[in-house]
């Protein structure tokens, strides 16, 4: 199967970032971030360039967008770009209707599990910005493993 490329802004603004929840096909109603399909010949940053403008109406220089990862998932290669609005811009985003439903500016270190995401793009969010939760099973296995926590404790846990 052919892999597809795409884009995704996360866009920030003071401590929050934008996402938008999709209005149509299997993922509807579901939260992503702005951004869709690679066209053939199209660079990565200017395919987000004109998603950006295309779904939120804002237009971002292309100064400001710098990619920041790019994660493959099944038969999808995600490329992410990290941007910025200023206090300038507005707060509410027009979001294209005929793509999105909804909109919110959400805290990522404090709102993310309140929204459903396609794909992996809450974890990978978390990723990119380094707020991942620790893993308490992780925790307890490598203090067990270090020899911080007792043969007992450890197998009360894992019980």
């Amino acid at each position: 199967m052919k892999t597809i490329n795409v884009v995704a802004g996360i866009i920030k603004k003071d401590n929050k970032i934008f996402i938008a929840e999709r209005g149509y096909g299997e993922f509807k109603g579901m939260y992503e971030f702005p951004g869709g399909k690679i066209e053939p010949g199209e660079e990565p940053k200017d395919a987000l360039k004109r998603e950006l403008y295309e779904e939120t109406g804002i237009e971002i220089p292309e100064s400001l967008l710098e990619e920041v990862a790019v994660y493959k998932n099944k038969d999808v290669d995600i490329h992410y770009f990290m941007t910025h609005v200023d206090n300038e811009s507005p707060v509410s985003v027009v979001v294209d209707s005929q793509e999105e439903i909804g909109s919110a500016w959400i805290n990522p270190y404090t709102e993310l599990d309140q929204y459903k995401f396609i794909f992996d793009m809450k974890e990978n969010l978390e990723n990119i910005l380094g707020c991942q939760r620790p893993n308490p099973v992780l925790m307890v296995l490598k203090a067990f493993t270090q020899g911080k926590i007792s043969p007992k404790v450890f197998e009360d846990f894992a019980k």
